[in-house]
């Protein structure tokens, strides 16, 4: 069934409609993914940017820092050793009434002997209140210092001992565990005693009980060899601890 007309051109209107519609909406979205993309491309471009300039000016300032130290210490060096070369050609030209001028001029030319005649001069001039609150601080670093070492060695004096106890009680168990072997090492002798007695006994017998009596006893007297071996090496080893046995 044909639809009328009328309705028809309204349904492919409303169908062209959505079509553009849904073209307009994939293009704006197409379009703000592009913007988006551009900004953040931007926007990292221009922190990179302004980091290289931040490193360059703190690079800049550095280098200049040190340039201004390091011609601060030459010109000190420079006008020191300029008044010290001039005051020993004087004294070249005066040898006997400048001797003494002469030495102070060569050690104000040394920058250890500059520092401590700074120390006894314009460091004096610091008000009292000043350097009594530094000494208060001196002294209770020194004091948090001495704190710590003292706890130190209370732990590690406690730490001895209780290791001194465990040594002493180590040393005591195996001096008593080197006794007992040597009991026993003792009674193995003992036992190869009957055993030779048992055997020579067993060999003037001719019947197979004997005979099979005489290969038991042989086993016992190969495994109290083997016992009196191994006491022997714990002996050893006890020995090699430090412990007599």
């Amino acid at each position: 069934m044909e639809l009328p007309s009328a309705i028809a051109g309204a349904m492919d209107r409303a169908r062209e409609a959505r079509e553009r519609a849904i073209d307009a909406t994939t293009e704006a979205s197409s379009r703000m993914d592009r913007a988006s993309s551009d900004a953040a491309f931007a926007l990292v471009k221009a922190m990179e940017t302004a980091m290289r300039g931040v490193s360059d000016v703190v690079d800049d300032a550095r280098t200049r820092g040190e340039a201004v130290v390091e011609r601060a210490r030459e010109s000190e060096d420079e006008f020191f050793r300029s008044a010290s070369k001039r005051v020993v050609d004087f004294a070249r030209a005066n040898p006997v009434s400048v001797g003494g001028t002469v030495a102070c001029a060569v050690a104000l030319a040394l920058p250890a002997p500059r520092a401590l005649l700074w120390r006894s001069t314009i460091g004096r001039l610091q008000s009292e209140e000043a350097l009594f609150n530094a000494c208060v601080r001196r002294s209770e670093r020194l004091t948090l210092e001495a704190e710590a070492a003292s706890a130190e060695i209370r732990r590690l004096a406690e730490s001895v001992s209780a290791a001194e106890i465990e040594m002493k009680r180590g040393a005591s168990n195996l001096r008593a565990a080197a006794r007992e072997l040597r009991a026993i090492e003792s009674k193995t002798y003992g036992m190869d005693s009957k055993a030779s007695s048992l055997l020579n006994d067993l060999r003037v017998l001719p019947s197979a009980e004997a005979a099979a009596l005489q290969e038991q006893v042989a086993g016992t007297t190969d495994t109290v060899a083997a016992h009196r071996s191994a006491a022997l090496k714990v002996l050893k080893k006890i020995f090699k601890s430090g412990i007599e046995v």
